[in-house]
């Protein structure tokens, strides 16, 4: 019981150590969270993680997922560093052809304006003493987590929460003997209004790609500007474009390939010469 005190005074004491507002780090360095819509194509991720790479920013985690539009992806970027050095990566990824939308989540003046979420699958040891399980399941019930898996010598947990409550989380289970973990990465989603799927996605339908240039931003729904719209539009219309070359391309070689095919000459006969039936050979 002793053992399950602490246990309990620990998680107790890192959840609100945890969940205290956040305070910049070392020199001016702190915690960001970048969200980005890109376009969906097969270079965009590894074009934005060199560019992220080569500028040597600090960054703790990268989520890519699908939109409800087929032509974009979300990325959602944890990094750490100053406020100078993050807005100088904004503009720097707003400058990639492939990004339709850049927003920083995390600003001073709006530090409850977003909601982030983690997701932690975690192995805990049963070893430890006889009710490590009762402890975990304590521990499971106080911070809304799950048991997906139980075995007689360890246990599998996972939950779902912000970044600071399975930090939390993995610090009370920490005495326990944590064996295994793995964590999806944060995503995150602005709680005002901002440019969302469905408005994209309107936009795209209201509005033909040949019209780009003479966009009315009063015809656009709420969150986008012509701009944007232009920009997502321009994206679109390359990548068609490359389709279409590459499409173009691969037609022009088949065909390059079936004019140097050779005929099949193995149904063919031979060239007999018109007079070859009367003529015989002499006799011996």
């Amino acid at each position: 019981m002793q053992a399950l005190g602490r246990c309990r005074h620990r998680a107790f004491s890192a959840l609100a150590a945890m969940t205290s507002p956040a305070v910049p780090l070392v020199n001016g360095v702190s915690r960001h969270v970048v969200a980005a819509l890109v376009a969906n194509t097969a270079t965009t991720v590894a074009e934005i993680t060199n560019l992220l790479c080569a500028r040597g920013y600090n960054v703790d985690s990268i989520v890519v997922g699908r939109t409800s539009v087929p032509d974009l992806i979300r990325l959602s970027v944890v990094v750490h560093g100053s406020d100078h050095d993050v807005s100088m990566m904004q503009q720097q990824l707003h400058d990639v052809v492939q990004v339709a939308a850049v927003k920083i989540l995390t600003t001073p003046d709006r530090a409850h304006a977003l909601v982030e979420r983690d997701l932690l699958l975690a192995k805990v040891s049963l070893q430890a003493y006889p009710q490590a399980l009762m402890t975990v399941n304590r521990l499971v019930a106080q911070f809304n987590a799950t048991v997906v898996d139980t075995s007689t010598t360890q246990t599998m947990v996972q939950l779902t929460a912000s970044p600071t409550d399975v930090d939390a989380f993995l610090h009370a289970l920490g005495p326990l003997g944590v064996l295994e973990v793995h964590r999806s990465g944060v995503v995150a989603m602005d709680k005002e209004q901002a440019v969302t799927d469905r408005t994209l996605n309107f936009a795209f339908d209201r509005h033909h790609p040949g019209d780009m240039d003479a966009v009315d931003s009063t015809m656009l729904p709420p969150g986008v500007d012509s701009e944007l719209y232009g920009k997502v539009l321009k994206v679109n219309i390359a990548k068609s474009q490359n389709n279409e070359r590459t499409q173009g391309n691969r037609a022009v070689w088949d065909q390059n390939l079936d004019d140097e095919q050779p005929e099949d000459s193995s149904n063919q006969q031979p060239d007999v010469p018109a007079n070859a039936a009367a003529t015989k050979p002499p006799a011996a």
